[in-house]
């Protein structure tokens, strides 16, 4: 393991690589990009480091303006920046003399996932891509976690970002925003899950503050990771979800948008499973690598 820092225009992405013990000359490249909310010593690190066990020299990485990545605003999370951090790690990885450059596979965890998509959907240097608990952040900022929200709710949302960001201009104070809020009696299952994972020495790592900053609130409105994934993703694609996770509606959408036209576009719904079990509960994360390690060999011809 080693870290790195990675070349985005004139900012830099903070990463970990993994190398493979024995892997041939040139080893097939991974790249892990983290939920939102989160850095890349969490769950992405877990996957990143399991995966190098395979065979891939892999990359988790923080996002440009969050973890230990560099940026302003500090906890902006712009899903257009998020979507091309991944392919500035594509061109990182196509750079290293011992990576194949045409064996390029992206995982993404939760909004990860989301973001994941959308760069295969036009950047086709990338050649598989998994998505564990996938989200599509904007269809859960319009839509809410549970898909229950309606146009009101959002015109709520957007006044009241109107107004925080009014306030920074006129101020000159950048606002920040919760990712999670504190749980109560009505929150979903999986977010009061998220709260344990994230808040508590479960999964807490120090530069994951639980917040975004206050101008993320319009670009993740208007952002739709599945916008042309029905035209564009014909790379093969593994959508993996719980059964029983709150988000496995937005799993099953894009899975509803993209079989049609993607011949190898798998879902894999798993029994009992809920949206965080695949961060860092073993019986989950375990079959959920191992059938991550088989969709790329199978479609890598590894």
């Amino acid at each position: 393991m080693s870290l790195i820092s990675i070349l985005k225009g004139s900012l830099h992405l903070a990463g970990i690589l993994h190398r493979p013990e024995s892997a041939p000359a040139r080893a097939p490249g991974l790249i892990v990009v983290h939920p939102g909310g989160g850095v890349k010593e969490q769950v992405a690190n877990v996957y990143a480091e399991r995966l190098s066990q395979e065979g891939y020299v892999s990359v988790a990485y923080d996002a440009l303006y969050q973890g230990s990545s560099e940026g302003l605003p500090r906890f902006l999370e712009d899903p257009d920046s998020r979507v091309s951090d991944v392919s500035a790690v594509v061109d990182y990885l196509q750079g290293l003399d011992y990576v194949d450059p045409d064996a390029i596979v992206v995982v993404g965890i939760c909004a990860g996932g989301g973001y994941s998509i959308a760069a295969a959907t036009t950047d086709h240097r990338i050649k598989a891509v998994a998505a564990v608990s996938l989200v599509n952040i904007g269809d859960s900022t319009r839509l809410g976690w549970l898909n229950t929200l309606n146009q009101t709710d959002v015109f709520a949302v957007l006044d009241d970002a109107a107004q925080r960001l009014q306030g920074t201009a006129t101020g000159g104070n950048e606002t920040v925003v919760p990712f999670l809020e504190t749980p109560g009696p009505n929150t979903p299952p999986d977010l009061v899950d998220a709260w344990d994972y994230y808040r508590t020495p479960r999964g807490y790592y120090n530069t994951s503050q639980n917040v975004m900053a206050g101008s993320s609130t319009p670009l993740l409105v208007r952002f739709d990771a599945w916008q042309f994934a029905g035209q564009y993703l014909t790379q093969p694609t593994l959508l993996i979800a719980g059964e029983d996770a709150d988000s496995r509606w937005q799993t099953d959408i894009i899975h509803d948008k993209i079989k049609d036209a993607n011949p190898n576009a798998q879902k894999i719904l798993v029994p009992g499973g809920r949206h965080m079990d695949f961060y860092d509960r073993e019986q989950y994360v375990v079959p959920a690598l191992a059938n991550i390690t088989d969709f790329f060999a199978t479609h890598l011809n590894l």
